[in-house]
């Protein structure tokens, strides 16, 4: 019972988190930086050379 509890409470802040981020069209850093985002093979080079 507790497990559910816990994804529930889960659920409920992903949600909000997901609402926010599209009344603001995307703006938010929080949301941004939870969403993965494909890269081209020059931005990895790039950033592995970065590195």
């Amino acid at each position: 019972m507790k497990d559910l509890i816990v994804n529930f409470i889960g659920a409920i802040v992903f949600s909000v988190i997901g609402i926010l981020y599209l009344r603001n069209r995307g703006k938010g850093k929080l949301a941004a930086s939870l969403i993965p985002q494909v890269r081209s093979k020059q931005e990895e080079e790039l950033s592995s050379k970065d590195q």
